[in-house]
Order: structure tokens, then sequence, then C-alpha cells
């Protein structure tokens, strides 16, 4: 049984609040790729395996918006570009 104690709330919110900050820095990154698939993993088996929650909004959408963002930076990472770097190094005249 994996117990969730505030310490671990605040690491991982922390992570995922400081990963888009620091999107060069690729141990936060990767560290918040493998938050969000435990997270992903976590609420996917409480409504698959374990049956301890209904499948409703409130949720659902912590298994969207982690799947997506999973989806998202494997797939930056694969292709070996970061969409909001290079959005963020324009520089304005």
């Amino acid at each position: 049984m994996l117990l969730t104690t505030s310490t671990t709330k605040r690491v991982f919110s922390s992570l995922r609040a400081n990963s888009p900050l620091n999107w060069s820095n690729s141990s936060i990154y990767d560290m918040a790729l493998l938050s969000y698939l435990i997270a992903f993993g976590h609420f996917t088996s409480e409504i698959c395996i374990f049956r301890t929650a209904k499948i409703n909004l409130p949720v659902l959408s912590p298994v969207i918006v982690s799947s997506t963002y999973f989806l998202n930076c494997s797939f930056e990472k694969l292709i070996g570009t970061h969409s909001y770097i290079t959005y963020l190094d324009v520089k304005t005249v």
C-alpha cells in the first residue's frame, strides 16, 4: 500500500511547479516526467484495479493531465526539442 504523506505531496507539487520554469535542467525535467507517470499509474490503478474510485470528472482530470503531460514530454524528449525552450528563448528587438 502506497501511503501519501504531507512530505510526498510537497515534493511532487514543488517538482511539478518548478519543472516548467527549468526546462533546460534535464534532471528536474526527468523527475517531473517520472512524477506524472507515478500519478497516472496511481489514479489508473484506483479506477481499474482496486475499483475504489468512480469514473467522474474529479477522478479523470488527473488521469488526463498526467497522461497528456507524459506523452508530450516523452515525444519532445524523443525528438530532442522542447517547445517551451524555443518559445522562451526568442529575443525581441
